[in-house]
């Protein structure tokens, strides 16, 4: 008989096996998928029946059902299995790891309403008496009792204390060349004072090292660019965080939809102390051309097509290094036909300057000079930019940039173009700014982070010594910080410094260049750039110094729906001698997102208080994204 056949039947024969043990009538009950009209709870004397049903898949039906808003709980034979696995799980993390459940139901086909009977023998709740510890030496020994330090004699002894305190422990020693490590405990039980004491032993193993890194022979990608972009040489003592390491360097290269960075069987037989180690990778197409049009508008008209298009090298002869030309045009057409704007853009990417690490990149624009349908001149820009990257980690990063620009105003004369720059508010800034990023939010979510945090220093000067038409120093700094609140919520915390300030022949710093606060992602309640100076026509002017606290709550309603609360507080003055501790706004509010696929979509309302004179009232806000 076939393989696939004795799969098949094999199945059958477990969903006969399955259903044997109910009654004709239960199973008649379980077609009909039936509303769960109650569930009774009974052994239970450690914890409440509240608590009982909220570790429980099966649901009551409750008033959202009962108007009809939401769709009625059912019951399905999967149910059985997975209660009895949650309540058994919880139980056995509150300190009872005998704890037996059993869940039976009963009720009617014709009216397709079921009850839920759950029985708990919870057994004895144990504390735990001594952790002892053997089969380790020297360092080791300091490292192995940190970890089952969280394991405390007179706690309740806790299943998934226990579980993770065991997966530090072989993590800790499979990051220091012993991936062979073997940790067993033996809990001793006594149950005449119902307590546990916990034997720890391991056994270290063999010291392992890695090998040779071999490339797959179907990647075009030269070897060179992964031995530069994996952490570990042959005869490094093995790391399994440095194998994760590499791995997530090698996809950060953009130059792979897919990376696998493996051991061969030999390593899983434990027959080999310095295995090999094989890439294996899906490279992405190194050429690609891209291209798009659309209409769009702006402040002089109302109607414009736009082109774009690239072109594009993102791994040139297979050493990484990456070039893209890039074209935007607008342009009328029906009642006046001409060129709006034209944008080119060329950029380029030296991966490994100086054969280290440390990616240098290149981008060059350039308008030229297309005469305005409206006036009688032509404004050509040129603008070059160059950023330096140096990553310390996978969760830190070091950049310097710098930015030259130029703009010449042709067609008209001297008096005519400077009357026009200051009409349009053409500036030529060149500057350098430095930037340090620490970011241990987990890599596959950051757009809605469970632990972690942001950290973000940024330092820029402009002008001075470097030319241009302004002279100014901008600072700075935010912090923002994610921890698990309750089971599933997350708690979010924001702290956010600024300063900017003129030297020099500048007189003040430009609006564009000033700090705004007020909006979707900085202070709810107020309109957007609405918290702070103005200008003699009540429009946004923007300040010099910011101070800004968020704090969030957001905690999972149904399905992918989300809700939170927020309190958002911040201030924003013209000068930084204005700042004061006791003038921030305040808002409180609430908020609903739908955790879609791109990330959060979201609706907020923010509440101003009439602290510090502010006046009161509400906005509502739609946005993309959390506020931070």
């Amino acid at each position: 008989m076939r393989l696939p056949a004795l799969i098949v039947l094999f199945c059958l024969l477990a969903q006969i096996a399955a259903g044997a043990e109910f009654t004709p009538e239960k199973r008649k009950l379980l077609t009909k998928r039936p509303r769960i009209e109650k569930i009774i709870i009974s052994g239970n004397r450690s914890f409440s029946e509240r608590t009982i049903k909220k570790k429980l898949y099966s649901r009551e039906d409750g008033i959202w059902q009962s108007l009809g808003l939401m769709r009625s709980n059912r019951f399905a034979k999967s149910n059985l299995s997975y209660d009895q696995k949650l309540l058994e799980y919880f139980y056995k993390d509150q300190g009872f790891p005998d704890a037996k459940v059993d869940i039976d139901f009963s009720g009617s086909p014709e009216t397709a309403i079921a009850t839920v009977y759950v029985n708990i023998d919870e057994g004895i709740r144990y504390r735990i008496a001594s952790v002892t510890v053997a089969g380790v030496l020297g360092h080791d020994v300091d490292k192995v009792r940190s970890e089952s330090n969280r394991l405390r004699p007179g706690d309740y002894f806790r299943h998934s204390v226990s579980e993770a305190v065991k997966q530090d422990i072989k993590s800790y020693f499979a990051n220091s060349g012993y991936p062979y490590a073997q940790e067993t405990d033996s809990l001793l039980k006594n149950n005449s004072d119902s307590t546990i004491a916990i034997n720890i032993a391991i056994s270290k193993g063999d010291l392992v090292a890695f090998g040779s890194l071999v490339v797959d022979s179907t990647i075009n990608t030269q070897r060179k660019v992964f031995e530069r972009e994996v952490t570990f040489k042959r005869g490094d003592v093995y790391s399994r965080d440095k194998l994760f390491e590499s791995q997530q360097r090698l996809i950060r290269t953009n130059l792979f939809s897919y990376v696998s960075l493996h051991s061969p069987d030999s390593m899983s037989r434990r027959d080999s102390l310095m295995p090999d180690f094989r890439v294996s990778a899906m490279e992405r197409p190194p050429k690609y051309v891209t291209f798009g049009a659309g209409a769009t508008q702006d402040i002089e008209r109302d109607f414009l097509w736009a082109i774009s298009g690239s072109l594009g090298n993102r791994n040139i002869n297979g050493t990484g290094r990456k070039m893209l030309l890039e074209s935007n045009t607008l342009f009328q057409a029906f009642s006046k036909w001409g060129f709006v704007k034209q944008h080119f853009e060329f950029g380029y990417t030296e991966p490994y300057l100086f054969r280290i690490r440390m990616p240098l990149i290149f981008t060059f624009t350039y308008e030229p000079g297309v005469r305005s349908l409206l006036q009688d001149y032509r404004i050509q820009t040129i603008g070059l930019d160059a950023t330096l990257v140096r990553e310390f980690s996978l969760w830190t990063k070091l950049s310097l940039s710098g930015t030259y620009e130029q703009f010449r105003i042709s067609g008209v004369d001297s008096v005519k173009a400077q009357q026009y720059k200051e009409e349009l508010g053409l500036n030529v800034d060149r500057e350098i700014s430095l930037a340090l990023e620490t970011d241990t939010r987990p890599l596959l979510n950051k757009f809605n982070p469970s632990f972690g945090s942001l950290t973000q220093y940024e330092l820029t000067y402009v002008g001075g010594l470097l030319g241009g038409d302004n002279s100014f120093v901008r600072a700075v700094y935010s912090w923002a910080k994610y921890n698990k609140f309750t089971s599933n919520g997350v708690f979010a915390s924001r702290i956010k410094l600024g300063w900017v300030t003129e030297f020099g022949k500048s007189t003040e710093v430009p609006t564009k260049e000033r700090f705004y606060l007020g909006g979707a992602y900085t202070v709810r309640g107020f309109s957007e750039n609405a918290l702070g100076p103005a200008d003699s026509t009540g429009d946004p002017a923007g300040g010099e110094a910011i101070g800004l606290i968020n704090l969030e709550l957001r905690k999972p309603l149904f399905w992918q729906i989300w809700g939170s609360a927020f309190v958002d507080c911040g201030y924003n003055v013209a000068k930084i001698e204005d700042v004061s501790f006791g003038s921030p706004a305040i808002t409180l509010g609430v908020g609903v997102q739908w955790v879609s696929p791109v990330g959060p979509i979201r609706v907020d309302y923010g509440r101003r208080t009439n602290i510090n004179d502010y006046p009161s009232g509400g906005s509502f806000h739609f946005s993309i994204l959390y506020a931070f």
